[in-house]
């Protein structure tokens, strides 16, 4: 039995092996015996936490009673997102769950959960009985807690008697009264909610092709049980409406209809994916959009069978996954070569046909549009309008880039054109889309494979149905590097000076913006991408003539990467992948790093190679001890104090450890994280600052006594963290020094000069004279003591092995952010290409901030962080700070 005063509950989301505990040992210093595996979908309590390595330590006890549950005590290590901590009114109605995976799908199926807890006494449902193909109606007649038992309970009185296990008892204590036999109580796996939708609303919401449907096209509310018609390529299917809603993981909220058809229809038995929607006799379930369907009384009606209807969308075979698609609103009669079966008429497969057979010579589309009528069961014919099968596109061929008529307009490539079993008289085209679609499948049809692509990407429509897509040129622009297989989306030279756009535009964000990746290209694109998109501060190399001591190929080198990338990704936002070859091709030739046009490399080695061997630009960074380099590298121990450190922290301990200070106030400074290869990560999340103060690090800066504020002449690092959290608590005046270091603990401390311009000096102590001469203590000397900040403006992530970037667009706090990924999306496999994506992420510069540090530190699981910002804060590689005074003169 599980017990009350155990406050924190788990749920596993991943099969793990335990170690088994005695039954009253639950110390995790206790010693196990052996090994259990305990399963995905297991209730778990917690005994004892550990935090150490990013890890939570669990003794965890089962308490279910189920035929997957663990009767002994378990010891098990789990990592964020293998267990997420249940409350306790979710955990109420799965522990009554006795299959784990049951319990699990359920949990893992938001909507089914947040229908179960809105589940009251008065409800309609429908149960899934045992030995029943189908669900029973009932309604709720209690929901609680019964003997022997934990977790909540339904008890359903069923609407058809004799079907149920009794009357309203269980396990000798009576909860409802109701006929014998025609109740069930069972746990909130075995019951959905029966759901009621306005069609009339929903169609006032919806409309396909363009064309809205009124008020007057549903004339009913649709509801569970409805007997409704779908029009399918063999004529009208019948069967009863078992659900109504939107499918999982649908961002559109597409109102979708699951159906039982009376015939095989459907593959599966009301499972979509990984979520049991409703149940229905196998191969006779699918989901059908609101829009294709009509109630079976309206059409069998007198004088419904040539009314225009609303046929919406894909048809889905659910647990196949396989799918037709109509994406227009059609007439009755526009169903291709498919002939119209109508109540009472006896469905034919003799279109365009005689005696079952094609006849020679005959062509079988010209010979169905000139069908008159059905036949009847008698032999009657009915009369019918004519049909019309509309001609597709002669120049359309396998690769052509089409729309798909519909709401919203479709997009994709043809990748396959010819007939299949189930339409050998039709073209049909096999396009893989631009993006997922809910009912896509890899490539296959009908469990037929025509082409191969990644999953849910694959539609199939009549070709007529595809045209030209109106997005591109219908010619291609004259592609002078031959470079057909980056897309049709070209790329122009551009030169002369252009300055990047000083704010974020509508134009620059969405698909097939930024630059295109090719070939593990990643890490160079999302480089790139952070020094030129919104920044000028590393335009100087595109703009230093040759000089005596430069390659013979520098001013080539310099106008690809001027003309074909910076201007291009400035002006028209977008940089196909042939010119990022190009500018590779000479990065390989030139430079003394192999593989640059095909291998992973890092973004240090990129800037290493372009700043320092090939342009050979001034670095950016110039150290104390002699070293210059163009990015800087963290290097210090790890502190496991050091929850959630700032770069700001970082660099300042790392520069105290190698014993560093700047000489000069750089243009930009680039951070590299504390991080080793693609894996180990010193820190599990690093806040990149929004400013970097760099006046504690500069080796001859202006700087205060932490103290008394006056001019600062001497640092001791000894110092650091005594009179204050930063490098700034180190500076102190002459008389502040002899005092602070008078005490016994601090006398051994080694003292530096700090070193300040002796005309600055002199200026500072001469306005402090003057003040002093005018009686006036209160007066600050004319100069300042200002601090020197740099900001920050584009920071590079990376996960399994992939890079991206957020960067920055304008300057200022109040600076919109976007991310970059030069690979998000991709067109076709081993020929095809990848897509580039620019979008807008919202609150960075709110969650960087200082006040988010304790929101974030109060966030334990990862995944529980919006996802761009998780990317941001766990992935950081690389963090990017300009001066923007400084750049102006280098």
């Amino acid at each position: 039995m599980m017990s009350d005063d155990v406050s924190q509950f788990f749920i596993l989301l991943v099969k793990k092996t335990g170690k088994k505990k005695d039954k009253y040992m639950i110390s995790l210093r206790s010693s196990s015996r052996s090994k259990s595996e305990v399963l995905a979908g297991t209730l778990l309590f917690l005994i004892e936490q550990s935090t150490k390595r990013d890890e939570y330590i669990f003794v965890l006890e089962t308490f279910e009673t189920g035929p997957d549950a663990n009767s002994n005590t378990i010891q098990l290590t789990c990592i964020p997102g293998e267990a997420e901590l249940v409350e306790r009114n979710i955990l109420d109605l799965l522990i009554s769950i006795p299959n784990c995976a049951e319990r699990l799908a359920v949990y893992q199926d938001k909507e089914w959960l947040s229908e179960a807890q809105s589940i009251k006494l008065g409800d309609r449902v429908f149960v899934k009985m045992k030995n029943h193909d189908t669900e029973l109606e009932g309604t709720v007649r209690y929901r609680g807690r019964v003997p022997d038992s934990d977790g909540i309970f339904f008890g359903i009185e069923l609407d058809q008697k004799g079907l149920g296990t009794c009357d309203g008892m269980f396990r000798k204590e009576q909860f409802f009264t109701c006929p014998p036999d025609s109740a069930v109580f069972c746990a909130v796996h075995r019951i959905r909610k029966r759901i009621v939708v306005n069609v009339s609303q929903a169609l006032a919401k919806q409309s396909v092709g363009g064309q809205s449907f009124s008020m007057d096209e549903a004339k009913q509310n649709l509801k569970i049980g409805d007997r409704v018609v779908w029009m399918s390529d063999h004529g009208p299917e019948s069967g009863s409406v078992k659900w109504i809603g939107t499918l999982p993981l649908d961002n559109k909220g597409e109102i979708t209809v699951g159906v039982e058809f009376d015939e095989p229809v459907g593959s599966g038995t009301g499972k979509y994916k990984e979520h049991r929607l409703f149940f229905a006799k196998q191969n006779h379930a699918s989901l059908i959009p609101l829009l294709g369907l009509l109630k079976e009384d309206e059409f069998y009606s007198p004088g419904s069978a040539n009314t225009a209807y609303p046929v919406g969308g894909p048809m889905l075979d659910i647990e196949g996954s396989r799918l037709r698609v109509n994406t227009e609103r059609l007439d009755p009669m526009d169903c291709d070569n498919n002939e119209i079966g109508l109540k009472g008429v006896r469905k034919s497969n003799s279109l365009g046909k005689k005696g079952g057979h094609v006849e020679k010579g005959m062509n079988p589309l010209y010979e169905f549009n000139k069908i008159e009528g059905i036949e009847k069961s008698d032999g009657e014919k009915v009369r019918s309008l004519p049909q019309k099968v509309p001609n597709a596109d002669p120049d359309l061929s396998v690769d052509s880039m089409v729309e798909v008529l519909g709401n919203p307009t479709l997009y994709g490539v043809i990748r396959w054109i010819g007939a299949t079993h189930e339409q050998p008289y039709k073209q049909i085209a096999g396009l893989e889309m631009e993006k997922e679609i809910s009912a896509g499948t890899d490539g296959t049809f009908k469990g037929e494979r025509f082409f191969h692509c990644a999953p849910k990407r694959a539609l199939f429509v009549p070709l007529y149905k595809c045209k030209k897509d109106q997005r591109f040129p219908a010619k291609p622009v004259a592609d002078p590097l031959g470079a057909t297989a980056f897309g049709s989306i070209p790329t122009q030279d551009i030169d002369g000076s252009v300055s990047p756009p000083s704010s974020l535009h509508k134009t620059t964000m969405g698909l097939n913006k930024g630059i295109q990746g090719h070939h593990n290209s990643c890490y160079l694109d999302a480089t790139l991408f952070a020094m030129y998109s919104f920044t000028t501060v590393f335009d100087g190399i595109l703009h230093r003539p040759r000089n005596d001591t430069d390659l013979k190929e520098y001013n080539e080198v310099q106008r690809v990467l001027k003309d074909m990338i910076v201007n291009p990704l400035r002006t028209c936002n977008y940089v196909r992948a042939d010119k990022v070859m190009k500018f590779r091709e000479l990065l390989d030739k030139f430079g003394k790093i192999s593989g640059m046009m095909s291998e992973e490399k890092d973004p240090e080695e990129f800037l290493h190679l372009l700043l320092t061997q090939i342009m050979k630009s001034d670095p950016l960074l110039h150290l104390s001890s002699g070293e210059d380099s163009n990015f800087y590298q963290l290097f210090i121990e790890k502190d496991e104090l050091l929850l959630l450190p700032t770069t700001q922290k970082l660099i300042e301990l790392s520069f105290i450890e190698c014993n560093v200070k700047l000489k000069e106030v750089p243009s930009c400074l680039i951070i590299q994280m504390p991080r080793f290869g693609k894996e180990y990560k010193m820190f599990r999340r690093i806040i990149p600052s929004l400013e970097l103060d760099i006046t504690d690090l500069l080796e001859e800066g202006i700087r205060e006594c932490i103290i008394c504020g006056d001019l600062a002449t001497v640092e001791c690092i000894s110092c650091y963290q005594l009179h204050g959290p930063g490098l700034n608590a180190t500076a102190f005046c002459d008389n502040c020094n002899t005092t602070n270091h008078q005490h016994k603990s601090r006398r051994s401390h080694k003292r530096h000069p700090i070193h300040v311009s002796k005309k600055f000096e002199d200026h500072w102590r001469q306005s402090k004279r003057l003040a002093e001469q005018n009686k006036d203590m209160s007066r600050e000397p004319d100069i300042a003591l200002y601090r020197e900040k740099m900001e920050l403006f584009a920071v590079l992530c990376i996960q399994t092995s992939h890079y991206v970037s957020f960067v920055k667009c304008g300057t200022g706090t109040s600076a919109p952010w976007v991310f970059f990924d030069s690979m998000a999306d991709r067109m076709g496999e081993q020929s095809g290409y990848n897509i580039p994506e620019v979008t807008e992420v919202k609150d960075v510069s709110k969650w960087l901030s200082t006040d988010s540090m304790e929101k974030i530190l109060k966030i334990e699981n990862d995944k529980d962080l919006p996802i761009q910002i998780r990317r941001l804060l766990c992935d950081a590689y690389m963090c990017f700070y300009q001066s923007t005074e400084v750049s102006m003169f280098k």
